[in-house]
């Protein structure tokens, strides 16, 4: 067998390189080193201050204790359940006008686009 066969051509390993080079460019350019994509997603973690309680009622929901397995940064986001905006802050008040019961869930999204969702239930009961 000649040498040549047992080695990759000059050019394929130079079109190699330059195609890892242009991943690690484009990564970097969208938001620093690129993601890692093997091993545990995010861990989601949702806590409300209150579950139950009569209107008008005020809950405020917690999700820092939400996490990358690889201490990347999370994109949290916050969806009350009533149709109302969402919000994108790590600790949120939110108040329920109308009675019923309402799940409220964050999301947390690593810099990968892999996801995790926690939900709260929330009751509120007439007042």
């Amino acid at each position: 067998m000649p040498a040549s066969a047992s080695r990759p051509s000059r050019a394929l390993t130079r079109a190699a390189t330059l195609a890892t080079s242009v991943g690690l460019l484009l990564a970097c350019a969208c938001g620093g080193s690129p993601p890692a994509v093997d091993g545990p997603g995010p861990v989601a973690v949702g806590r409300a201050d209150r579950e139950v309680g009569p209107t008008p009622l005020r809950v405020c929901y917690d999700a820092t204790a939400s996490h990358g397995a690889d201490g990347r940064p999370l994109t949290l986001t916050w969806d009350f359940g009533d149709g109302s905006a969402r919000s994108a802050e790590p600790v949120s008040c939110h108040v329920y006008a109308e009675p019923g019961s309402y799940a409220a869930s964050v999301e947390a999204t690593d810099l990968a686009g892999r996801s995790a969702l926690a939900v709260v239930i929330v009751t509120v009961t007439e007042d």
